[in-house]
């Protein structure tokens, strides 16, 4: 299981948080934004249009029914991993799953097996680590907390062509006590619609907007939709035709994330810069600049500073940052992570103010290098610094995967983007599925209404 990676990262990072040298400064770190038109997996991710000009990617669905606190995206983006959503206003407490382990292992299950064709990692006992692309649903609670009663889900937005990867939705799970296969569906829905996927006509499918305790399938051929104007009518021409208004769910999610298979190639990170044995000046900037690649798109990397207690996702999937450094000696470790649990990363070691065998030095030449101007930001401490590089575990059998490192390779024994929160005008399409309070067979017709500004759909 994934949980079995998440845990020994998180040991780990308590270990090596005693690395950390509180003796020494903090980095001031100013990532340098990708280009646009990089490809999904060295620069962000591309518009909905072109959402079929790459290969598929890997994506991983963290099912949370253990609560969170949730927080508006207005101002930092759309963020699963930071808690921001692009319909939580302020601040939300969200609250756990009331229902019992039995009922939770069953919606997992559910879950796991409607999305099993596809290169789709589906984990519920802890949350993946920050810099892993991972969409949230949240399963517990009422449709009150967002002012959606009596819809069984709510999602922010249809992402066409899942070009963003990070998002927050919702199942209601108190509003159907014990009705595991509603809820199982339920989520398949929200997680459709985070792939851009629009309400189907046929009530035997999973984006039908009816509620029903029967299983359901993805379309697997090219269905009319519910609404005569489908959120992703440009994409889902892609696979039926201009103007089809049909949608054909099989095939999409195959394009977007390719057949199910096992990945045990760890992504392969090389560090341009800095040179290892670099000796800088205090308060002299220097470009960190890396290349990741691996064998399928969607795996997430981080800079790190292990010494200085330091690392910062790469939310935007940038590969530079320039670096303003204290005095000391650190090491500037680039660590990428896929979905099945490959961990991969290069380092080098710089000298700051500091000769390579410890001691004071006098001045020091100027071998610095500066990205473009990026605007001013800040370096974060993290609570859960690593002084050496993590290995990771399959997430279907808890086994050690291999590590690689800019020198090879070691055994140790799975958006995205990071979108702006978009404004009232992008028309943002925010989902929910409604049904009777109780019951396994309740039917519900569609309902659209405006809220806050902009297009919202209930179903």
């Amino acid at each position: 299981m994934f949980a079995h990676l998440f845990t020994t990262l998180s040991t780990l990072s308590l270990l090596f948080a005693a690395d950390a040298d509180s003796e020494l400064g903090q980095f001031a770190i100013r990532p340098i934004p990708p280009e646009h038109g990089s490809s999904a997996l060295t620069g962000i991710e591309p518009e909905p249009h072109a959402a079929w000009d790459k290969p598929p990617h890997r994506h991983t669905v963290y099912l949370n029914f253990d609560g969170a606190q949730l927080k508006s995206a207005a101002k930092v983006g759309v963020n699963a991993a930071e808690g921001t959503a692009g319909c939580v206003t302020g601040q939300l407490e969200y609250p756990a799953f009331s229902g019992t382990d039995e009922e939770r292992l069953a919606i997992v299950e559910i879950f796991k097996t409607g999305v099993a064709p596809f290169g789709i990692r589906v984990v519920h006992e802890q949350r993946p680590p920050k810099h892993l692309p991972y969409s949230q649903i949240m399963i517990g609670g009422k449709g009150e907390l967002l002012d959606a009663e009596p819809s069984s889900i709510f999602t922010c937005a249809t992402d066409c062509g899942d070009s963003w990867w990070r998002e927050t939705g919702f199942v209601f799970a108190d509003s159907y006590p014990g009705e595991i296969q509603v809820l199982g569906d339920a989520a398949l829905k929200v997680a459709g619609h985070h792939w851009g996927l629009d309400g189907l006509a046929g009530f035997n499918y999973i984006m039908n907007s009816f509620i029903s305790g029967l299983p359901r399938t993805w379309s697997d051929r090219c269905v009319m939709t519910e609404t005569s104007q489908p959120m992703c009518a440009s994409v889902h021409d892609e696979f039926c035709g201009e103007g089809s208004k049909m949608q054909n769910d099989t095939a999409e999610l195959l394009a977007m994330f390719g057949p199910n298979s096992v990945d045990d190639v760890p992504p392969t990170v090389h560090l341009l810069s800095p040179l290892d044995g670099a000796v800088l000046a205090p308060g002299q900037e220097f470009t960190v600049e890396a290349e990741v690649t691996d064998n399928f798109d969607g795996a997430g990397w981080r800079l790190m500073i292990p010494e200085a207690g330091q690392e910062l996702p790469a939310y935007k999937r940038e590969t530079e940052w320039v670096l303003t450094p204290p005095k000391g000696k650190y090491t500037i470790r680039v660590e990428a992570l896929d979905h099945d649990g490959n961990v991969g990363f290069d380092e080098a070691t710089i000298y700051v103010g500091v000769e390579p065998d410890g001691e004071t030095t006098g001045d020091m030449p100027d071998t610095s290098t500066t990205g473009g101007d990026t605007g001013d930001t800040t370096g974060d401490t993290t609570d859960d610094p690593t002084g050496e590089p993590t290995g990771g575990f399959d997430p279907t059998t808890g086994s050690p995967t291999s590590t690689t490192g800019g020198s090879g390779t070691t055994s140790d024994g799975d958006g995205d983007g990071l979108p702006e929160a978009p404004d009232s005008q992008d028309g943002c399409a925010c989902n929910g599925s409604q049904g009777a309070g109780h019951g396994w067979l309740g039917i519900l017709l569609l309902v659209s209404l405006a809220h806050r500004g902009r297009r919202v759909r209930r179903s």
